[in-house]
């Protein structure tokens, strides 16, 4: 063999083997950032889970993500991340609907006080999981997020759940009353249950769900997305705690916890302790 033709196929290997290395690094660093963004969630579920069985404060190891949406894509903590689609208001919504199905999860899906001991004198507490604001947003309106919701079926690249919507996944039926949640009066409760009647929407008043969605028009769940108002995807928890009084000590009502989207000026009016 002549010195070209060994020349040759000295190059030829040599150009596979940087391909073949491009090719296993660009793969390499794409697992990676599955498993960091995961263990993301899984450290701070674990330290959910520590704290449900610690008598002692645990601080939870879980990040408040920041989000920024823009019209082309949007930003996670400020990492770039691309849109799934080229609908604008569908991209929007889905990464709303993700955030709040990451915050059921992580926060133990109502089967777990993350909130410790150092809060057992209040009864309502929320942690804020995500703040998400628009940037040069092109629309106002975004569209009704507790219709995408229940309309639209999680991607089972993100869950081993087969065949279910986001709704479903986050649904648990709440057995606190609706006149104990804060700042509900009757005159709200009433006239809310008018405005279901008025949209010929189900009877069943989806304020006693656990799946909170607050936007501007000051109304619960009727869901519509304004894009120049900044939002929190948030975990309240509803956990009556006995005072102490040994005279009218009773049995601590059952307790709830809810996952929520309020934008983020109405926050504070819901909540006793916003937990940071």
């Amino acid at each position: 063999m002549n010195k070209k033709a060994m020349s040759e196929k000295t190059l030829i290997t040599v150009l596979i083997f940087i391909v073949a290395f491009l090719v296993v690094g660009f793969i390499g660093l794409k697992i990676i950032d599955v498993l960091t963004s995961k263990g993301d969630t899984e450290s701070c579920r674990l330290s959910v889970l520590i704290a449900d069985k610690s008598p002692l404060d645990v601080t939870l190891s879980c990040s408040r993500n920041q989000i920024v949406l823009y019209p082309d894509y949007y930003t996670i903590n400020g990492d770039k991340e691309k849109y799934s689609s080229t609908d604008y208001t569908e991209n929007v919504k889905k990464v709303f609907a993700e955030e709040m199905r990451q915050c059921w999860y992580k926060l133990g899906e109502g089967e777990l006080d993350p909130f410790t001991a150092s809060l057992m004198t209040l009864d309502q507490v929320c942690f804020i999981c995500s703040h998400i604001s628009f940037e040069n947003a092109p629309v106002t309106e975004i569209g009704n997020l507790h219709e995408f919701l229940q309309d639209t079926k999680i991607p089972t690249s993100v869950t081993s759940l087969t065949d279910t919507t986001y709704y479903e996944s986050m649904y648990d039926e709440m057995t606190v009353p609706i006149y104990s949640f804060p700042n509900t009066s009757s005159k709200i409760i009433s006239a809310f249950n008018e405005i279901i009647t008025l949209m010929g929407l189900p009877s069943d008043s989806k304020l006693i769900t656990n799946i909170w969605i607050y936007t501007p028009d000051k109304l619960m769940n009727t869901g519509n997305i304004d894009s120049t108002y900044d939002y929190d995807v948030f975990y309240y928890g509803y956990v009556p705690r006995p005072k102490i009084d040994l005279a009218t000590l009773q049995k601590a009502e059952e307790e709830d916890y809810a996952v929520g989207m309020y934008y983020s000026d109405a926050l504070k009016e819901t909540c006793e302790y916003l937990y940071s």
